[in-house]
């Protein structure tokens, strides 16, 4: 308990340093409340009914004349998992998070423009597939006309590991907060934006430090490379090589090109690559779950083909998005296990409040019984 005790004190000062700040400076805040319900079903034999609702507060100020703004969001919300198995127990979990707690400006320096973020945010690492969270930390960038550069390091194991989405955990069964494994993450970018004259080609260098040695430290390159493809649409190549304590490596790769449909939506078509136990590769693992596969095609440890489709629609005040991906694990031969389908609406009624439906659908073609289904309702209401 003393670790909640302890994280009860950041939270405090946290909030103390809010409201003095608040004091100083004009403040706008804003809320939202939210509802989801979930029905999911593995291979249609075993049924779960996830209920969550939670609150959302936000807090935003300039500090003077600083350049400097702070913005800040808090939330308490619920999940309730209700297997309909004899089997199964049913599980609820308070969740209170400060999910955002940030310093940030931008100024003007030697003809480009130098921005700085500070505190507690999301970050999202070149690839979009290692690491893609909050954490605690800083990020400076620097952008020149055709060039940019970055630099983030920050610390992971002040997050609430019940309101976060990493890999690694300790089996902590704390409610309200758990504190999440202590990674060190160390990434430096550098992106040159007229290559070609019209194309944006990237690199970065990341490290996922852990010093207790509970878990292996994770190092990654990632190389990308985007831009238009005439008037019609886009185009993004992205090629990552990692490692695990330098002993086990692995790789990634993904590339997609989008069409634009007349302003009324978006087409796309792509193709990844996962390393697996094949050709001298390991599996490939991130640190977050944002990877490129779902957990049924990642518990495969083979490599994997995923290639896909998606369709995206706008219609007033409505948006439609349809995706369809296979599942091709192979080793000596491709194989074609499974068909993910996934399908999310999105209903803006009033200005605020909004309605979605999401369904996710993933079909064994293997013969494995991993059928997989889930159908999420989706309110917000802002205040």
């Amino acid at each position: 308990m003393k670790k909640i005790s302890f994280t009860k004190k950041i939270i405090c000062a946290v909030a103390s340093c809010i409201l003095f700040a608040s004091s100083l400076c004009a403040v706008t805040w804003s809320g939202v409340i939210d509802d989801n319900t979930k029905l999911s079903t593995s291979d249609f034999s075993a049924f779960s009914l996830y209920q969550s609702n939670g609150i959302y507060l936000s807090l935003n100020s300039k500090l003077g004349d600083s350049g400097l703004r702070l913005a800040s969001e808090c939330s308490y919300k619920y999940k309730a998992n209700i297997p309909f198995s004899s089997i199964e127990s049913s599980t609820f979990t308070n969740i209170v998070d400060l999910s955002l707690l940030k310093l940030s400006g931008t100024w003007a320096l030697s003809g480009g423009a130098i921005s700085m973020n500070l505190g507690r945010f999301s970050y999202s690492d070149l690839s979009g597939v290692i690491f893609t969270q909050n954490s605690d930390g800083v990020y400076v960038s620097y952008d020149f006309m055709k060039m940019s550069a970055g630099f983030y390091a920050g610390y992971t194991g002040l997050q609430n590991s019940l309101n976060v989405s990493m890999i690694d955990v300790y089996n902590y069964d704390y409610d309200f907060y758990n504190l999440c494994v202590g990674y060190i993450p160390i990434l430096a970018d550098f992106a040159y934006k007229s290559f070609l004259k019209t194309n944006t080609i990237a690199l970065q260098l990341s490290g996922f430090l852990e010093p207790k040695k509970d878990f292996s430290s994770k190092y990654y390159a990632t190389v990308s490379l985007s831009g238009p493809v005439t008037t019609l649409g886009n185009y993004s190549v992205k090629l990552v090589a990692g490692t695990q304590d330098f002993k086990d490596f692995m790789a990634y790769a993904n590339a997609n090109m989008s069409f634009f449909l007349n302003q009324k939506g978006i087409i796309g078509c792509g193709i990844e690559y996962a390393s697996g136990n094949h050709a001298g590769f390991s599996p490939f693992t991130s640190i977050t779950y944002q990877t490129a596969y779902s957990p049924v095609v990642s518990a495969v440890k083979s490599s994997v083909l995923l290639p896909s489709f998606s369709e995206t629609f706008v219609l007033n005040d409505m948006v439609l998005g349809i995706y369809q991906k296979l599942a091709m694990p192979f080793n000596d031969k491709i194989n074609i296990n499974g068909l993910e389908i996934g399908v999310n609406w999105i209903y803006n009624v009033l200005s605020d409040v909004q309605i979605s439906c999401n369904a996710l659908f993933y079909f064994d073609l293997a013969d494995t019984k991993m059928n997989n289904n889930e159908i999420t309702l989706k309110t917000l209401l802002s205040f």
